[in-house]
């Protein structure tokens, strides 16, 4: 016990400094002594009573400790070690005020002491009280003017006070120590932001490249600033000083690419991404991250899309794993018509998830395009297996067969599917519309008439559902006034239109009217695609021939008709 005691109290002599005591003058010669002090009893009772302070906070009596140091200072007063151990005891124990009030009588009595300051810079850093940090951190620095991260703290003082120049001034004496660095000219460009002179913080990177010359990065970070202050020219002249240095730097034409892109020239811009694309350094995932970046929405499948698409081609052939995008690429290819190779995709992707509907509906529409009435057909059907209450999918297999001339199925399957209800007016007319021209072929006409009034019921404007009824009733001689308003309405509204021409003509014919007929189909005929105008002339035909014109119908049938 009383070796340890002894030991604590030279210690205890030791960080007070021999504070009272005199210094015996040092000897010059070849051997060099410590020198010799006298230590005084006081100084040893003081230091004592410090120890058993410091035993009582060992032992977690924090309140005795707190006793002894206070009764130490009445004793002692100018006792900077007690005042300096009651700081950091009521530190600990989150009385921080308390610490700060004994942390500054420490520093006071002993304004040398290193330890002192840094124990009151961290109270003032914690409690914010900045002037008073940038006070004591100025005072470590010229204690210490060869420890740079006293310089750095005095810095970081300065900003967030909001004093950037005089953070900056700190850094330029840091450097006179230690050289020119890149994390201390990093921050004095990012100081010289913050106060506005974007000339000055360049200076700084340009400092670092002229230093590095071997260091790309010096001169990427100067292209970017260079492109954030718009003097692109000095940007493209960074821009091109690494990509001769560094050709196959992976991302060097993602920069040109953006730096071409932003001025204007979009054809450069592409071409500098597909050397990008191009390059095995940049990995696939990197790649789609770029491109789907680097175009809008509106560039990628409108304004860009020439360039967009041709570089998603680029990525396809690289791309191991495209199964994971598929139905990016599928989207892709869909936009550029390449419908064969976009329903490949699509069918990757539904083999792994076959639970989303739009890329069904994408998928059927490929195949739509594609004229494969048999794949429409078998994907429909799939389709509305997995979503039996969506009736898009009925239709689809209703028009496929229906192409199919499997008449019967197409009018049950589309029958099923409107059992379901429609959310969409226009389908639901769509559906009408095309079961009543499949029961017409069928000759099942009270029924096809009955889904022509539905159609126009949702629809009351649509000239084509007009036209097919109206024909519908002229061929059977029925109803034929209800007929001639449709008809009469749809020549209105298209005067040059060639089947709502022949359909008129053929509507009065059935009413008798033949002259008005003959001019009617005269002009269905003026006006209809020449190789398709057989049914014009069979019209033709019998319309001269009710008006006993059997010549010119003989005439009409050898020119025309016999070749058919």
């Amino acid at each position: 016990m009383w070796n340890r005691l002894i030991y604590m109290l030279l210690m205890a002599s030791v960080l007070v400094g021999c504070k009272n005591s005199a210094k015996v003058s040092e000897p010059k010669g070849k051997y060099v002594r410590n020198p010799i002090t006298e230590v005084r009893m006081s100084d040893l009772q003081a230091d004592a009573k410090a120890i058993d302070a410091k035993m009582q906070v060992e032992t977690g009596n924090y309140g005795k400790a707190i006793s002894i140091y206070k009764e130490l200072l009445d004793q002692y007063p100018d006792y900077a070690v007690a005042y300096y151990e009651l700081g950091s005891l009521y530190y600990s124990l989150g009385e921080v005020g308390k610490a700060i009030e004994y942390s500054k009588k420490a520093d006071q009595l002993s304004p040398d002491n290193i330890w002192y300051k840094l124990q009151l810079a961290e109270l003032y850093n914690i409690t914010h009280q900045t002037s008073e940090l940038i006070k004591v951190r100025s005072e470590m620095v010229e204690l210490e003017k060869t420890k740079p991260e006293f310089y750095y703290e005095l810095a970081n003082a300065y900003t967030a006070a909001g004093r950037y120049k005089d953070a900056i001034a700190v850094f330029n004496r840091v450097e006179k120590i230690i050289g020119f660095t890149e994390p201390v000219s990093m921050q004095k460009q990012k100081l010289w932001y913050a106060v506005g002179d974007s000339t000055k913080a360049m200076k700084e990177i340009e400092a670092l490249a002229k230093a590095n010359p071997d260091e790309q990065k010096y001169n990427a970070i100067l292209a970017n600033m260079n492109m954030e202050r718009r003097n692109y020219p000095e940007a493209l002249k960074y821009y091109t000083r690494i990509a001769e240095n560094n050709p196959d730097d992976e991302y060097i034409h993602v920069s040109l690419a953006e730096y071409y892109k932003k001025v204007g020239n979009s054809e450069k811009a592409y071409d500098e991404l597909k050397k990008a694309f191009q390059n095995p350094k940049l990995d696939i995932r990197s790649k789609r991250q770029i491109l789907g970046t680097f175009y809008n929405s509106e560039e990628f499948y409108t304004t860009q899309s020439k360039y967009a698409f041709d570089l998603a081609e680029t990525l396809i052939k690289q791309d191991p794993d495209s199964a994971s995008y598929s139905v990016f690429y599928g989207d892709i290819l869909m936009r550029q018509g390449k419908y064969y190779r976009a329903a490949n995709y699509l069918r990757t992707y539904l083999e792994q998830d076959s639970s989303d509907v739009e890329i069904w509906t994408a998928l059927i529409h490929c195949d739509y395009e594609l004229k494969n009435d048999s794949l429409v057909m078998d994907d429909s059907r799939r389709a509305s297996d997995i979503f039996p209450t969506n009736p898009i999918f009925y239709y689809m297999q209703g028009i496929s067969l229906h192409r199919l001339k499997r008449t019967d199925e197409a009018i049950a399957v589309l029958e099923k599917g409107s059992k379901n209800g429609f959310a969409n007016v226009y389908l639901e007319a769509d559906f009408y519309q095309i079961l009543a021209e499949l029961h017409h072929q069928q000759g099942n006409n009270e029924v096809s008439d009955a889904y022509y009034e539905k159609v126009l019921k949702i629809m009351p404007d649509d000239i084509s559902v007009m036209n097919n009824y109206a024909y519908s009733l002229a061929g059977r001689g029925m109803n034929l006034d209800k007929a001639h308003k449709m008809s009469r309405t749809t020549i209105e509204k298209e005067p040059k239109n060639a089947y709502y021409l022949d359909t008129y003509a053929w509507v009065l014919y059935k009413m008798g009217n033949y002259k008005e007929a003959e001019r009617y189909i005269l002009l269905a005929i003026k006006y209809s695609e020449k190789e398709d105008q057989s049914t014009n002339y069979e019209h033709y035909v019998e319309i001269l021939k009710a008006q006993g014109k059997t010549s010119e119908a003989e005439t009409i049938i050898k020119k025309y008709l016999d070749r058919k």
